[in-house]
């Protein structure tokens, strides 16, 4: 019986290892990559339920960059696939959007009342950042983050979303929006900064 929970332990600490020492290559991996120029996107969970991280290094300007992602207003034009996008109302820092994303054929539009807060520290971070006040979601939340990266001469800009949809999204529209809308959407950004 001892043996055996010493196994146990012994097999647990090593698999906790192995996984951290994974999780690290995953990290030097992701930086390699971004250094490379992709684009990067990590997706965990299961069904309905979905958490993605985009990452990708800008050349623009900070300030041009922001200008894209914090005026909900204009997201018809610098967003992919959102019918309408309207700010409602502004209070203490806090933003109210109503957003309608179009979604492929069968599915019905997705639209959302969102709370956003914008953090803005010059030279540091420039940060828009949501969570779901009502609408056809569960879950949705989420953010935008712009850092200077390591090198001084790009920006490291991360998108972030927390999403469960009420109605059932089918399994293979989920996985093309975390393999090509998510990347075709930071291209986007890049042609309207004429980096692409």
């Amino acid at each position: 019986m001892k043996s055996t929970l010493t196994t146990i332990l012994a097999f647990t600490f090593l698999t906790s290892a192995a996984q951290a020492k994974e999780d690290d290559r995953k990290v030097d991996d992701r930086a390699e990559r971004l250094d490379a120029g992709e684009t990067v996107v990590r997706a965990k969970g299961t069904g309905n339920k979905r958490e993605v991280e985009v990452a990708a290094l800008f050349t623009s300007a900070p300030e041009k960059i922001w200008d894209l992602i914090h005026d909900c207003n204009r997201y018809e034009k610098t967003m992919l696939r959102i019918k309408e996008s309207k700010e409602v109302s502004r209070e203490g820092g806090k933003i109210r959007c109503r957003t309608v994303v179009d979604m492929p054929w069968p599915m019905k539009p997705l639209t959302s009342l969102n709370e956003a807060k914008l953090t803005v520290q010059p030279g540091k971070k420039w940060k828009r950042e949501w969570k779901l006040v009502e609408g056809d979601f569960v879950i949705n939340e989420g953010s935008w983050t712009i850092t200077p990266h390591t090198d001084n001469k790009r920006m490291l800009v991360v998108y972030r979303s927390k999403t469960q949809p009420k109605a059932e999204i089918p399994e293979e529209l989920r996985n093309m929006a975390q393999r090509v809308e998510l990347p075709k959407l930071f291209r986007h950004l890049k042609t309207q900064l004429s980096e692409e």
